[in-house]
């Protein structure tokens, strides 16, 4: 009897275990659903940057205004790889 109460508790403890786990999981997949819609703006003002880039040609300081931009988005983008990356615990290869 004894036992069987102890099996029990020691199955008790691994599902709330398991529930605990699947609720960390569930979060991070909503982060990185999250981060990715962002990712897809960063993408889009990548994107507008260098047509920005062609249109003010030498002008230097809104050149170098665009190019931080881009290497904003280019971060943003490289974070949301690493969280998708963790939300499926993946091990990513260097881009």
């Amino acid at each position: 009897m004894r036992a069987h109460m102890e099996k029990s508790q020691n199955e008790q403890r691994q599902l709330e275990e398991r529930l605990r786990q699947a609720h960390k999981m569930e979060a991070v997949g909503r982060l990185a659903a999250a981060w990715r819609t962002i990712s897809t703006i960063c993408s889009r003002s990548s994107g507008h940057s260098d047509l920005l880039i062609d249109r003010e040609g030498s002008d230097n300081f809104h050149r170098r205004c665009v190019e931080q931009i881009q290497k904003a988005a280019g971060r943003a983008v490289s974070m949301t790889r690493q969280l998708l990356a963790f939300s499926r615990m993946q091990v990513l290869q260097p881009a």
